[in-house]
């Protein structure tokens, strides 16, 4: 179905277009450091972490398939908890900056 026969037996047409509008033009505080944390810095944690465990544990476990799901595992928690640093951080900054102080 067409925009604009979906539009035309419509009594509130023009209210739609003005509030469309209205959200065109918002301006609002940038999500571009919120979005580069929530995706990018646990993927950049995990893979930095894992090849540090992989190249840590390289001498002391021979077995490359035990070796590698240790890694996997341990990075897996180094993630975990980065996240949720990162979580409490963004929590108690953002609390005190609402404060009005």
């Amino acid at each position: 179905m067409d925009k604009k026969e979906s539009c035309q037996g419509c009594e509130e047409k023009d209210d739609c277009k003005l509030i469309y509008k209205e959200l065109g033009q918002r301006e609002g505080p940038s999500v571009v450091y919120m979005v580069l944390t929530a995706f990018l810095l646990p993927i950049v944690v995990f893979i930095i972490s894992l090849l540090l465990f992989e190249n840590l544990l390289s001498e002391a476990i021979e077995i490359e398939g035990y070796r590698t799901g240790l890694s996997f595992f341990l990075a897996l928690g180094v993630t975990s908890i980065a996240i949720f640093a990162v979580k409490l951080l963004i929590k108690f900054f953002g609390q005190s900056n609402k404060s009005g102080c």
